[in-house]
């Protein structure tokens, strides 16, 4: 028996075979790459929110420090000081 005839065939099998599973192996592992996707999506709206609040608290130190600077020099105050301001 010649086992020469089959030798071209069967190495088409092994081929069709070895596609098979790597694209099955590939669907799983695209599976789990979108599933960590979808888990940095969060995390990263959850960091956009944190660092916003913390831009918002900047500004509102930012602010609050002004208004110190501005009450250190007599400015900002419903009494005028003595000499200061219209009377």
């Amino acid at each position: 028996m010649d086992f020469s005839l089959y030798q071209p065939l069967l190495q088409l099998a092994g081929f069709v075979i070895g596609a098979i599973i790597v694209v099955v192996s590939m669907r799983h592992e695209l599976k789990e790459i979108r599933m960590d996707v979808l888990e940095l999506k969060t995390e990263v709206k959850q960091f956009v929110e944190v660092l916003t609040k913390l831009a918002v608290q900047s500004e509102r130190i930012d602010m609050v420090d002004r208004r110190l600077e501005e009450l250190r020099h007599g400015e900002g105050f419903v009494y005028p000081l003595m000499g200061k301001g219209p009377q």
